[in-house]
Order: C-alpha cells, then structure tokens, then sequence
C-alpha cells in the first residue's frame, strides 16, 4: 500500500467511524445555532437554485444569523441537509447536519498521516490514531461545529506550507479562513518557522509566503454575507471577537464572569474539562459518572448541552445568568454552582 493510499485509508475509516458512533452523542449548546443557521443557508441554497439574482441581492436576509463565525461549514452543513434530507430523505436532521463534519475528521487523519509518513510509517499511523484516542478530540469529532474543522484545516496548511506550491497554500489557508478566524493565527507561525528553516529551504518559504495574500479571496467566497457591505460585516465581525462574552466560570472559590481572571483559571478550567462530558451530564443521577455522583465536573462550555441539569449562580453572583439550556457558572468547589432541574 502507497503512503497516500494508507493515508486516505485511515481519513475513511475515521469518517466512518464518527459515523457509527455518533447517535449517543447529544447535542452540546453551540449545534444549536449552527443548526439553525444551516436551516438558514439551506433557504437561501434552495433561492439561488431558482432565482440566483435574487439569492444574491438578499443575503443579508439569511446570512446575517452567526455573523460572528465564517460561511464555509455551515454552508456544508446545510448543503448536506438539503441533499441527504430534504431531497432524498435518507438521513434524519441532524445526521444530516454533522455528515461534513466526519468528513472534516477524515480530512484530519489523511493530513496527519501524511505529516507522520515524513518521519516514518510507523508515525503516520501513530498520529491520527493518538489524536483520536484523546476522549475530547473524540468527542468534538462527531459534533456539528467548527473545532475539529478548523483543526483539519491547520493541519492541511501544514501539509501544504510544507509539500506543496505557493498556489496550493493560498487555497488550503483561504479555506481554513472560511471555517473559523483561528487561521488568522497562522502567517506568524510559518514566518517563524520559515525562518528557522536552512538555507535554500529558508528561501523557498518566504516566497511562499506572499502567496498567503491571496488567501481573504476565498473567504469573501464562501462568505455570501460579505458580498455586500462588505467593510461593514468585517467591522461587526472583528468588534464580535473583540469584545466577546465571557461564559461565567468558578474557580478558588470566585464566581468569575470578567476579566481580570486568576492566574488559576487557567490550570483549573483544564482540570475540570478533563473531567466533565454532556454525555455524563444525561446519565442517570445512579450512574457511576452522572454529575450527582460525581460532582458534575464544571467546565462551562463542556457542561452546556445538559438537557437535564442546568447550573445557575448565586444571587450574590455578579454574573448575569444565561438564557439558554446550560449556562456554567462555577465548579464544584464554588459556592455559586448549583444543579438546577428545567422544568
């Protein structure tokens, strides 16, 4: 078997895989407006089949809804629905909604692969295989959001950076921009790295590099919203992220809703993360890992998909209490978290 044959092989099978184990997956609170975005985008898909001029003209009317987050997935999302769903009727809702994102985990595995085979075989294999063995990877990698996506898409720059032209690398980091603003991190990291590199590799990259330039125009692409008032959507996209809400959390004791954090935020939130889980959060209150017998770990967006227990905060908390099915406002050890039953 040829190296891209093996790496094609592992990207199928981890597709596959997301695919038959996903039915116990809930739905974590972000799918909820992604879900209804895709239905969104699939009404504006089904306008540009019938009338483009006139899908063209409205796009703000269907687009404007997650302005804070690219097209690219989500126009995946609903195109999937559209096919599989309400053309050929083969696939339930939200199957329908998270097939692109087990294609996105296959597209992981396939450019791991590739990476590993630069070292050996043996690494090729090794590293989709750990990634996926990590429980939160594996658990993100069957939901219909952006961080496996965005992932696969670092990933397949790093491919391109460092296997393919300058053409190549302008696409792939064009299409990591349209899934999720993370990319934007990207053009330091391969200048660095083109800079440590030797010689006449060190020249090959930085010419590479002005190639990244072309990049924005795939974005405005798969974007339909910035087709119009383009600066504007831009401005409200970047003030989004700018000034972004905090999900109250708890640590030490503290109800935090606001920066300045405590430098313990940090090592606390990871610890609990690596704890809590929405599917433990619908186990029975008997089971071994339900949050009652646990103390329901509290990473507060992991904790958001609960259907059945929602935290609140204290009413000497200043943080303002969420409207949506789970907003997290402490840990286990913080006065403020407490298990509230929805009616």
């Amino acid at each position: 078997m040829t190296d891209k044959a093996l790496a094609r092989t592992l990207g199928f099978l981890t597709a596959a895989a997301m695919a038959l184990t996903q039915a116990p997956v809930g739905f974590v609170r972000d799918e909820g407006y992604y879900f209804a975005a895709a239905q969104r985008y699939e009404a504006w898909l089904r306008l540009l089949l019938h009338a483009p001029l006139q899908a063209v003209a409205q796009t703000e009317q269907y687009w404007s809804y997650n302005f804070e987050h690219p097209g690219l997935t989500k126009l995946l999302f609903a195109a999937s629905h559209l096919v599989f769903t309400t053309w050929l009727r083969v696939l339930p809702d939200a199957l329908a909604w998270r097939l692109p994102a087990f294609a996105f985990a296959g597209l992981l595995s396939y450019w791991l692969c590739l990476l590993g085979l630069s070292r050996s075989r043996a690494a090729g294999v090794l590293a989709p295989l750990l990634f996926w063995c990590s429980e939160r990877t594996f658990f993100h990698g069957h939901l219909a959001c952006f961080d496996v996506p965005i992932c696969a898409m670092w990933a397949g720059v790093g491919v391109a950076w460092l296997r393919g032209t300058g053409p190549r690398l302008a696409a792939t980091y064009g299409l990591a921009l349209a899934v999720k603003h993370n990319a934007w991190f990207l053009p330091p990291v391969l200048l660095v790295h083109a800079l440590l590199l030797p010689g006449d590799q060190r020249t090959a990259g930085l010419r590479k590099l002005p190639w990244l330039l072309l990049s924005p125009a795939v974005l405005f692409v798969f974007w339909p919203l910035l087709w119009h008032d383009t600066f504007r959507h831009l401005r409200d996209w970047i003030a989004f992220h700018t000034h972004h809400v905090h999900t109250p959390g708890g640590t030490s004791g503290r109800c935090c809703a606001r920066r300045p954090f405590p430098p313990s935020t940090r090592w606390c939130s990871t610890r609990w993360c690596c704890r809590c889980r929405p599917w433990r959060s619908s186990l029975p209150p008997g089971s071994r890992f339900s949050p009652a017998s646990r103390g329901a770990g509290s990473n507060p967006s992991a904790c958001s998909s609960s259907a059945s227990l929602a935290p609140r905060c204290c009413p000497s908390c200043s943080a303002p209490r969420r409207s949506s099915v789970a907003s997290s406002t402490g840990s286990p050890s913080s006065p403020c978290w407490r298990p509230r039953r929805l009616p």
